[in-house]
């Protein structure tokens, strides 16, 4: 049976081996693949594809890497079960979480979901996506009519076309994005500043209590080494702070208030 799989794309930015990787995730996903079924193998993606060979081989590895498939010498590449091996990382603790410690009960109120062609000045500072495309999220969070932060996030479209509205609106965004083994975060970088409300907050605030405000910037980067998601969440009550201390030990992320 000839394999249909998409094109890729030549003029893209990405690189050939990471758009055929994540042809191959998503052909695993589409079919339901479950632990131990062959993946195409080299030659039928040659078939397929005007690529190298070496590009064949790096798109498999990312896969490998990935931990969503294993390679057996003479025999090919199956799909590997990771349901219970992926090692336990802890949390990064969020906006939610240091609200909550806090005694604060809030919704998510979502005001904007979808794709975009330009990112938002704020993220133009932190850096580019691989993906030519962007997903982005902002949301608000609020105790009554009390607003309490605005959250803004930049996530692959690949990942943001998959989520509903309802978990957009109930569920932490890290936590919707690290659920993808792709798009596992393997380093985090926070920036804390004190900074005005820009144009786009005062018309989502109406009549904003203040104009100064917490922000925390957030850059994101997969095991892979690409930007998996940025983010900038501005806090409007004087009296939250944050504190943060990371350690890794044994694979496993955790945190210290």
């Amino acid at each position: 049976m000839t394999l249909k799989l998409p094109k890729l794309n030549n003029e893209s930015y990405k690189p050939l081996y990471i758009q055929l990787s994540d042809i191959l995730i998503n052909y695993i996903r589409s079919n339901n693949f479950s632990a131990g079924e062959l993946l195409p193998s080299e030659n039928e993606l040659l078939a397929i594809y005007s690529v190298s060979r070496n590009t064949i081989r790096l798109a498999i590895d990312r896969l490998v890497q990935l931990n969503l498939a294993t390679k057996v010498r003479g025999k090919g590449t199956f799909v590997k079960d990771n349901t219970s091996k992926k090692p336990i990382r802890g949390f990064f603790y969020d906006v939610e979480d240091s609200l909550r410690d806090l005694g604060w009960e809030f919704v998510n109120e979502v005001i904007e979901a979808g794709e975009i062609s330009q990112p938002p000045d704020w993220s133009k500072s932190i850096g580019d996506f691989a993906e030519e495309k962007m997903f982005y999220i902002c949301r608000t969070k609020k105790s009554g009519n009390d607003f309490l932060a605005i959250e803004e996030r930049l996530i692959p479209c690949s990942v943001g076309k998959r989520l509903t509205v309802e978990q957009i609106r109930e569920k932490s965004i890290y936590s919707l994005v690290d659920q993808f083994p792709e798009y596992e975060v393997k380093q985090t970088k926070y920036i804390l500043h004190a900074s005005n409300l820009d144009t786009k907050e005062k018309e989502i605030l109406n009549h904003p209590p203040i104009d100064n405000a917490l922000r925390r910037m957030g850059d994101y980067i997969g095991i892979t080494g690409n930007r998996i998601m940025t983010s900038r969440q501005t806090v409007l009550k004087k009296e939250i702070e944050f504190q943060f201390n990371f350690q890794k030990d044994n694979d496993a992320w955790n945190i210290f208030l």
